[in-house]
């Protein structure tokens, strides 16, 4: 058997049904990262212009955010899978979220108990109170519901889905802020829907509480070795040093600083890496895809230090523009896991450039060494295929039951990024079974 290539051979056997059971190196879904909302691009004066080839974010709309109101009080967000509570904790679970949202200092929202703060006699769990499995967000999953096209004072958040959020609203995540930093250990983070910003504030502090259920995402990062590092767990791949630094002397050397304009210009015109397979799909991230990056558990810089050796802690561009002042861009950095503040586009900050991040079109099927179409899962591509086709699978983290019926045969290829170019990435075949006249097991193959 070919570990690059792995060949399902249906006609072998005589039997009405195979199972098959694709996953990576966990068993967690993807975690489909939502876009933005901006849909709109600016010139220099905060007038609209067509996002025609601007690079802004307007241009981009990446994994819509969709949202499905489950009528029970529930949404679910279709990117990420998760479900959350279509009220604030206080307010009354009826069609219009009635009622008065209660507010909590950081201990009684995340349950932890506290002598002063949460004492036992009258300990709170806000969320934990919830029949069911409910627990508070982090802060990377409480961004992904800001809608970054709403000005302040917001609400920014969807609020056809989201009734009654309160404007200018902090919500507790369960993010604890400076790890690694004793200085910081009394504070947490908060996520403020009134203007779309994370904020560093006091546990004592008293927020509101959105909850929230399913699996929390972890990042998982693999190094291509061609100055490039790729998030298989969103799709994202991103340049391995900030801009100006040497990825050939483990990025050092200085970081180029960039006005917003040029910052836009800069990554919608590269061409990288510079030798192996190419691409000019680079863009500017938007706050969501750089707060991906974060990692919470270490501080100044907050980021994986392994695949992004020597990160300033300066302020980093994003793509998109303050919808309340458009004369302003949000900013992202790495100094204590700050994100998503404002500053003028003709302040300077510096740039990291990320391409990919649509995981909707898992699958790809090639007939006769040609592209037939992409799929949304592995089942769509079989049904569609043919003969001795080859159905190409991403680098990402995907667990998919699919039944197999018929004699053919499929080649299975594994390890492609988003626009289905081969990474250094792997598709992970964690179970095959065959029932039948025969039955085969397969555990822990890795395709590429």
């Amino acid at each position: 058997m070919n570990m690059g290539r792995f060949l399902i051979l249906l006609s072998m056997f005589t039997f009405a049904m195979a199972s098959v059971l694709m996953t990576s190196n966990n068993s967690a879904d993807a975690y489909i990262l939502p876009d933005s909302g901006q849909t709109l691009c600016y010139d220099d004066f905060g007038y609209v212009i067509s996002c025609h080839t601007t690079g802004q974010d307007g241009e981009y709309n990446i994994n819509s955010m969709n949202f499905t109101s489950n009528g029970d009080y529930t949404v679910t967000d279709n990117n990420t899978g998760l479900i959350w509570k279509k009220c604030s904790v206080g307010q009354n679970d009826d069609a219009t979220c009635s009622g008065t949202a209660a507010t909590f200092n950081w201990y009684q929202a995340t349950g932890t108990e506290d002598a002063t703060y949460n004492p036992v006699g009258s300990y709170r769990n806000a969320c934990g109170e919830l029949s069911g499995d409910w627990r508070l967000p982090t802060k990377r999953e409480l961004m992904s519901l800001v809608d970054f096209s709403i000005p302040s004072p917001g609400p920014t958040i969807q609020t056809t889905y989201f009734k009654n959020t309160p404007s200018l609203s902090r919500y507790w995540s369960s993010t604890t802020m400076g790890a690694g930093n004793p200085a910081y250990s009394t504070t947490g983070w908060a996520m403020d829907f009134g203007y779309g910003d994370i904020y560093g504030t006091l546990r004592t502090d008293t927020y509101f509480v959105r909850c929230v259920h399913g699996q929390q995402t972890a990042q998982n990062f693999i190094d291509n070795h061609d100055a490039t590092v790729t998030d298989t767990r969103t799709g994202l791949t991103w340049q391995q040093c900030t801009v100006g630094q040497d990825p050939s002397t483990n990025c050092g050397g200085s970081y180029t600083i960039f006005t917003w304009d040029n910052a836009v210009s800069y990554c919608n015109d590269l061409v990288f890496p510079p030798s192996g397979a190419v691409f000019s799909d680079w863009r500017l991230p938007n706050p969501k895809e750089f707060e991906s990056l974060q990692d919470d558990s270490l501080w100044n810089p907050s980021i994986n230090r392994t695949f992004f050796p020597n990160n300033p802690t300066s302020a980093y561009h994003t793509s998109t523009t303050d919808a309340s002042t458009p004369t302003h861009n949000w900013w992202a950095g790495f100094v204590g896991n700050t994100n998503g503040s404002n500053i003028k586009k003709n302040s300077v900050g510096v740039v990291r450039c990320v391409r990919g991040g649509s995981l909707g079109n898992f699958a790809r099927l090639i007939h006769e060494n040609s592209p037939v179409d992409d799929y949304l899962t592995l089942r769509d591509a079989y049904e569609a295929a043919n003969e001795e086709d080859i159905i190409e699978a991403q680098a990402v983290d995907s667990t998919e039951n699919l039944t197999l019926s018929g004699n053919i045969s499929v080649t299975l290829k594994g390890g492609y990024d988003s626009g289905f170019v081969t990474n250094s990435g792997f598709t992970q075949v964690n179970s095959i079974i065959i029932d039948g006249s025969g039955s085969v097991a397969i555990d822990n193959i890795r395709i590429r």
